[in-house]
């Protein structure tokens, strides 16, 4: 995901109190500022279209400073230093704008990696690899299926993060063996951490030789009836075939 930030710092210079010294170093400040102004990026295109997420910003907002291991008050307190004294404040810019750069050199990179390797003819998924909710939807569970004939293993896999706001109730990724008979079979990967770490995610479904496969099925960001919104980022989505 590609998000154009400008430091906008400088709408803060009418601040009396400059404050004390900062406590943060200003390379580890500068990826704070970085993350702050990322999600107020998503949260301005996000509310165009999502109730759940407006009205529940201040605990989006929350979480993140609980994930980034900062209080609202101390961030607040470390902006008010800088924009008392300017040379650091654009020295903290200057650093922030290399951040975005960087990422977005990143982005760039990945996506003509992806364009250009050799496509796997193990891997059946054909949806996109990367998701960012809310901002592709406040519930968007990413449910998939695909119409197959030969019998074996497939295995769903992600690398996932859940941040400590998510509210989805019962995560889980989900794949399902439909059968022409109208039967099924299911399995599912529990044990879901939402700490704004990045995790591997892996379920498998053996098929039965003695019927019929129908199509394979599932939802990379399972959940139960009560989920109202969430924040989660995936990666690297696949499906993949093998015999055993």
């Amino acid at each position: 995901m590609k998000i154009k930030i400008i430091c906008v710092l400088g709408l803060m210079f009418c601040l009396s109190c400059s404050g004390p010294q900062p406590d943060i170093q200003i390379d580890k400040f500068a990826q704070i500022v970085y993350q702050v102004h990322r999600a107020d990026a998503i949260i301005e295109i996000a509310n165009l279209e999502d109730k759940n997420l407006k009205n529940d910003s201040l605990s989006y907002y929350n979480g993140l400073f609980a994930n980034l291991g900062i209080t609202r008050r101390e961030f607040i307190e470390e902006i008010e230093w800088y924009t008392q004294h300017p040379d650091k404040y654009l020295e903290l810019c200057e650093k922030v704008m290399k951040i975005i750069a960087e990422e977005e050199r990143k982005a760039e990179e990945e996506e003509l990696a992806g364009a250009n390797a050799e496509k796997d003819s193990s891997n059946i998924w054909t949806m996109k690899k990367d998701w960012h909710l809310p901002l592709d939807g406040a519930t968007n569970p990413i449910a998939f299926e695909y119409m197959v004939t030969q019998q074996g293993v497939y295995t769903l896999s992600a690398e996932v993060i859940y941040y400590s706001d998510d509210k989805t109730v019962n995560p889980r990724m989900t794949i399902i063996a439909n059968y022409e008979d109208g039967t099924n079979e299911q399995n599912a990967f529990w044990g879901i951490q939402r700490d704004g770490q990045k995790y591997s995610m892996e379920v498998k479904i053996k098929t039965d030789p003695n019927k019929t496969l129908k199509t394979i099925s599932g939802w990379v960001l399972d959940h139960s009836d009560g989920t109202e919104s969430k924040h989660i980022d995936v990666y690297g989505i696949t499906l993949k075939y093998s015999l055993e």
